[in-house]
């Protein structure tokens, strides 16, 4: 992080904003690369949010929470995108496995997948929703003068995200869920989320 924290997170958080964008104007060409890299961008932008928590005039739970839901719905498109792709490769590997069962059940969840991004509440009507909300967002992120106050709350937030996965971690028993293995890795991805504000310049983002 450089010197003034302030203008670095909101060159992060719009940095996220227009990889959405772009994404949502380009869906069509890759529809589940989109899908995967919007999904990274709403963790991303939730976990940078986090940061503003402390400035009253600018209200981080609601960003959070809109971040959240569109992730959420873009979930079973990304699921049914995974699933069919797991199927294909862990049933290819089963020798008693007859072919052609493999490769109906591979192409009923690719179909599953296809109808959640083209139907009606597919990406084009998500995308519709996301550029809704975040046109001119820009002009909505607060002004923090004092810089050297604005990093107290940024450290103040790291070390938060920092002892939620230490203290996680440690309460492991012997025994480790499935659902203890990934709210760890929920909070290690906000950690690292926060520790990674400079996350690359958007020109990488491309859809060919």
């Amino acid at each position: 992080m450089g010197p003034n924290l302030e203008i670095e997170l909101k060159l992060a958080i719009l940095r996220e904003i227009g990889k959405i964008e772009h994404f949502c104007l380009s869906w069509e060409q890759e529809p589940n690369l989109a899908v995967h890299e919007l999904r990274k961008s709403f963790k991303r932008l939730r976990s940078l949010f986090r940061f503003y928590k402390k400035i009253p005039e600018f209200d981080s739970d609601r960003m959070k929470r809109k971040a959240g839901e569109f992730g959420k719905l873009l979930s079973p498109l990304r699921e049914s995108y995974v699933n069919a792709g797991l199927v294909q490769k862990e049933m290819a590997e089963l020798t008693s496995a007859p072919e052609s069962g493999i490769a109906r059940a591979a192409a009923a969840l690719q179909r599953k997948n296809s109808n959640y991004i083209e139907g009606d509440s597919g990406m084009g009507d998500i995308c519709r929703r996301v550029k809704a909300f975040y046109a001119g967002k820009e002009l909505q992120l607060p002004e923090v003068r004092d810089d050297g106050f604005f990093g107290l709350l940024i450290i103040s937030e790291i070390k938060l995200s920092y002892s939620r996965g230490y203290e996680s971690r440690r309460m492991f028993q012997d025994e480790v869920t499935a659902k203890e293995l990934h709210s760890l890795r929920k909070k290690l991805k906000r950690l690292y989320y926060q520790l990674d504000l400079s996350g690359g310049p958007y020109p990488r983002f491309s859809v060919k």
